[in-house]
C-alpha cells in the first residue's frame, strides 16, 4: 500500500488548514491582502472627499455679490415718435435694467399707452419707463 505524505490528514487543504491553526494564522488573510484592502479604503475615501467638494462648489450661487448689484427704480418719460421707429428701437433706446427682457418692456410700453397694437407713427406721443439705477 503507498502512503501519502499527507498521511493522517484527509486532504492538502486540511494540511494547510491545521498548518495555519497552529502558526495562529487561521482564516488571517496576509499581509498584502490587508495592504491592498486599506490603499482601496484610501482612494475610495478620497474620491467620496473629492465628490463632496464638487457637489459643494457647483451648487454655490454663481451670482455677483450685492455691492455689485445694481438696482433700478421705475420711472416715466414721455417722448415723440419719429419717423422710423419701432417698439423694439425704443425698447432698445431706453431699456437699461437687464431683469426686464426686451419683449416685456415693449409690453410695458403698449399697457401704459394703451394701445391696440405695436404700431407707432411718426408725431406720436407715448410715455416710456425709463430705469433710474439706486444706489
Amino acid at each position: 500500500m503507498m502512503t501519502s505524505r499527507f498521511s493522517g490528514y484527509g486532504t492538502k487543504k486540511e494540511l494547510i488548514i491545521d498548518r495555519n491553526r497552529r502558526s495562529g494564522r487561521a482564516g488571517s488573510r496576509s499581509s498584502r491582502q490587508r495592504h491592498k484592502t486599506r490603499v482601496e479604503l484610501a482612494i475610495s475615501l478620497v474620491l467620496i472627499v473629492i465628490a463632496l467638494l464638487a457637489i459643494f462648489f457647483l451648487n454655490r450661487p454663481m451670482t455677483a455679490s450685492a455691492s455689485q448689484e445694481k438696482t433700478y427704480q421705475e420711472c416715466y418719460r414721455s417722448i415723440e415718435i419719429n419717423p422710423g421707429d419701432t417698439l423694439y428701437k425704443l425698447a432698445d433706446q431706453y431699456k437699461k435694467d437687464p431683469s426686464v427682457s426686451r419683449r416685456q418692456y415693449v409690453n410695458k410700453i403698449i399697457e401704459t399707452n394703451h394701445l391696440t397694437s405695436q404700431n407707432i407713427y411718426s408725431g406720436m406721443s407715448l410715455v416710456v419707463p425709463v430705469y433710474a439705477e439706486v444706489q
